[in-house]
């Protein structure tokens, strides 16, 4: 669905001109710098968290072997580069590294001038791929290419991996992948406001408090995150999807898509959905990405029965793309990367919110504006926590689910089935 952090390409380094030198909040100082100087966690621990099973992660969310090269390479994706770091690799063999590109110095030397950072980095991506395509062409062609850098890269890259192939298929599978540990960061950095009140949503729905992270893999947890084919929101719903479960009517003032908690019930929602569908909870996130339906008939065509016999990068017959074949591994990598977040985000201080919530939903049609007026609540504190409401002189209709600033979290008239409502209130009864 919509933005992944894993294939944003251009559009985070686009992101990240926007969001440089602007603090989002006092734990963290917004500079990319700080990922400088944290201490690279070690290979050795790395290995130990993908083969340890964690306490916290259910066991439905196991690494297959099968899976394991996939979930390391997006793990170190997403806790050992910045956005400054782009990472030439194979797509079908993610063990396979052939050169990390650093833009650290570049971006100093071009800080008074984001664009043409921007301009110079691509282009020295672009040529550097160009560089490395041409010597695999040589080395396919049996030419010697003894003296040359990038082929001593290559050669030492190849032997981390036990699959054999042409230089041929290997040209043809060069991939680059800019780093994310900064965009996670900041991401978790907007989960932590949220994530107690998102884990009852999920509890009352049954959904696993793991598939939660699905927010920081859709946006960073970004509301304002929105991509080219129309996805928005946190959660990164479609237009068409989103209505399933909300009101998205951007022209007539609302879209709740924007509002991460009403996006998350929708969220929670689908992904149970898409378990009844599938059986099974990873193929419930993989459909997340691609829409039960595929699932279904990559399952029936295919007769496999794990998450990891159908999205294992190296098959000879591939039913499912590069994007959709990573969006499990880089799930299951996201997992693990934010339950050690101690180990690979330090300066990160968790945070709570400042104001509790009580929703409510409208029983006669007013604007928020009128709502600030009548209850005499300041029209920036409302338009602060219903981020949903873009027109605040526009009148919303009768039912419409109002957020309150109050004494207490009361997020009972997000639900709409009294079944819900009953399990989130006993839900919240044990909790607090």
């Amino acid at each position: 669905m919509g933005i992944r952090i894993g294939t944003w390409g251009i559009f985070i380094s686009c992101l990240f001109i926007f969001l440089v030198g602007k603090p989002i909040s006092a734990e963290i100082n917004d500079s990319i710098d700080l990922f400088f100087k944290d201490s690279p966690v070690s290979s050795n621990e790395i290995e130990r968290i993908l083969n340890t099973p964690h306490k916290e992660i259910d066991a439905q969310f196991k690494i297959s072997p099968k899976l394991k090269e996939s979930v390391h390479f997006w793990l170190n994706i997403y806790t050992q580069y910045s956005s400054e770091q782009v990472v030439l690799f194979d797509k079908k063999h993610p063990e396979v590294v052939y050169e990390v590109m650093d833009f650290h110095e570049l971006r100093e030397k071009e800080k008074d001038s984001p664009v043409r950072y921007e301009i110079i980095r691509e282009n020295k991506i672009k040529r550097k791929i160009k560089a490395y395509k041409k010597v695999f062409k040589d080395l396919a062609r049996g030419k010697k290419k003894k003296h040359s850098s990038i082929a001593k890269k290559i050669k030492l890259a190849l032997k981390k991996t036990k699959h054999k192939h042409s230089f041929h298929f290997w040209r043809k599978q060069l991939g680059s992948q800019t780093g994310q540990k900064d965009h996670i960061a900041r991401g978790l950095v907007r989960l932590d406001k949220h994530y107690d009140r998102i884990q009852s949503i999920f509890d009352a729905v049954g959904v696993p408090n793991e598939m939660i992270m699905l927010s920081l893999l859709e946006s960073s947890f970004n509301p304002k995150a929105k991509s080219r084919v129309g996805a928005t929101g946190v959660w990164q719903f479609m237009p068409a999807v989103g209505k399933e479960f909300m009101k998205v009517y951007p022209h007539k003032g609302y879209d709740e898509r924007l509002s991460p908690l009403k996006a998350a019930l929708g969220a929670a929602l689908l992904l149970k959905r898409n378990y009844k569908v599938t059986g099974h909870w990873g193929y419930a996130v993989t459909a997340y990405n691609t829409g039960s339906r595929w699932i279904r008939k990559a399952l029936k065509k295919t007769k496999l029965i794990s998450p990891g016999d159908l999205l294992q990068p190296c098959q000879k017959k591939r039913s499912v793309g590069y994007a959709s074949r990573n969006y499990y591994p880089e799930f299951l990598a996201l997992l693990r990367a934010t339950e050690y977040r101690e180990l690979f985000f330090p300066r990160i201080i968790k945070t709570k919110p400042h104001l509790f919530l009580a929703y409510d939903r409208l029983k006669i049609s007013q604007s928020l504006k009128t709502i600030s007026r009548n209850l005499h609540i300041p029209i920036n504190t409302l338009a602060k926590i219903n981020p949903d409401i873009v027109q605040i002189d526009q009148k919303l209709p009768v039912g419409y689910r109002i957020a309150l600033p109050s004494d207490r979290d009361d997020l009972t008239a997000l639900f709409k089935r009294k079944s819900l409502k009953i399990a989130f209130k006993t839900i919240s009864e044990k909790n607090s």
